[in-house]
């Protein structure tokens, strides 16, 4: 293996440091969007409230803003690393490696996502 791209019969390219740019590129772009995103959900994040006098739980929308905040955190980032770097690389005309892309994206968004669940149990989110 090379450091060259290859082309391929079809006149595409096979090149893995154009590989790891697309996926981490691609991934500082999810980065960008799921952050406001994230936090924005997490400002409308009401707790659960109780009443003393019939005992319930007063339930709110708010309440699953948690949850939801982090559901759409891990989609925008699953796909700026599995789809935009796909298209990124339609467009400039090169294949992804096969044996780069797909685990480098997936370790890379493991990481993120074992980095913000520690950083919220850190600060107090969860």
């Amino acid at each position: 293996m090379t450091n060259e791209p290859q082309e391929t019969s079809s006149g595409v390219y096979v090149d893995s440091a154009q590989t790891y740019r697309l996926t981490f590129i691609s991934l500082a772009i999810g980065l960008i969007i799921a952050i406001p995103i994230g936090l924005l959900l997490l400002s409308l994040r009401q707790p659960l409230t109780t009443d003393s006098s019939t005992d319930s739980v007063q339930f709110s929308l708010g309440a699953l803003m948690l949850p939801a905040a982090a559901l759409s955190v891990v989609l925008i980032l699953a796909w700026a690393v599995f789809r935009l770097p796909v298209r990124l690389a339609q467009r400039q005309n090169i294949i992804l490696d096969p044996e780069v892309w797909p685990w480098t994206g997936a370790v890379s968004l493991g990481i993120l996502v074992v980095v913000g669940f520690v950083a919220a149990i850190f600060f107090g989110l969860i």
